[in-house]
């Protein structure tokens, strides 16, 4: 939501000393770099605000790997002033987020084909499963290969809601599952020229541009990671993102 939208809330609500708006937000999560300073929209959350410090949909393993993709940016907490993500917790535990590699995209295919198999082995269906890549024309190419390899799978549109009886992997751009949750999230073709996206990394007018992009794009794998519920799979071909890169993770 931009100032403007937060700006029009405000003054259809009136200007009022009452808690009369209540607003959810997180901006460890800005996939669209829309930058808004909530006083400056006529809303004041000076003494009013409250941080939710606890997960309850990812394991404590994929949030740790997934807040390590964030360590060094600074992010603000909607109101001029700054967050961290250092007493941020989940109550739940499970496997590590798995990241490998691979030299060609058939071989990469043929691994997420077979993760998928096993998943639907263990849980009887394959509806708890999500694919999601960094763009439209990557959902296409992946949606082709798992379609040859008989794999049940199933677009999700931005504009149109998804049915949870409709049975089938789900496979969706980075941005469409913001808001969305699984059990199992598979994160291909994250390579170094894919994410941060070199195409639109490369028309940038100037450093600090590339900056507020590269930190859009690492929001993005944050996001898509923390969708999944138990386990996120995370696969490559050549050279892998610099968000993978082994130095980034550890404590946070």
């Amino acid at each position: 939501m931009s100032p403007a939208a937060f700006s029009l809330i405000r003054a259809i609500a009136g200007n009022s000393d009452k808690n009369d708006l209540f607003i959810v937000g997180d901006a460890h999560q800005r996939i669209y770099g829309k930058v808004v300073t909530l006083s400056q929209c006529g809303i004041d959350i000076r003494g009013r605000a409250r941080k939710l410090r606890l997960n309850y949909r990812t394991t404590d393993e994929t949030r740790l790997w997934a807040t390590a993709i964030l360590r060094g940016m600074v992010v603000d907490d909607l109101d001029g002033g700054t967050d961290s993500l250092k007493d941020y917790r989940s109550l739940m535990h499970g496997e590590e987020p798995f990241v490998r590699g691979f030299q060609t995209f058939q071989a990469e295919v043929d691994y997420l084909r077979q993760v998928i198999l096993d998943i639907q082995a263990s849980e009887g269906h394959t509806t708890g499963i999500c694919l999601a890549t960094r763009t439209n024309a990557l959902v296409e190419k992946y949606y082709t290969a798992l379609k040859a390899g008989n794999v049940p799978i199933k677009k999700i549109y931005r504009s149109q809601p998804d049915n949870p009886a409709d049975g089938g992997v789900r496979i969706a751009t980075m941005h469409r599952v913001k808001g969305l949750q699984f059990d199992y999230m598979l994160l291909p073709a994250l390579s170094e020229e894919i994410l941060p996206l070199n195409l639109a990394l490369t028309q940038c007018s100037d450093e600090t541009a590339k900056q507020r992009f590269t930190n859009s794009e690492r929001s993005l794998l944050h996001v898509a990671a923390t969708r999944a519920k138990k386990r996120v799979f995370v696969t490559y071909c050549g050279e892998p993102s610099v968000f993978l890169k082994s130095d980034r993770f550890g404590p946070y």
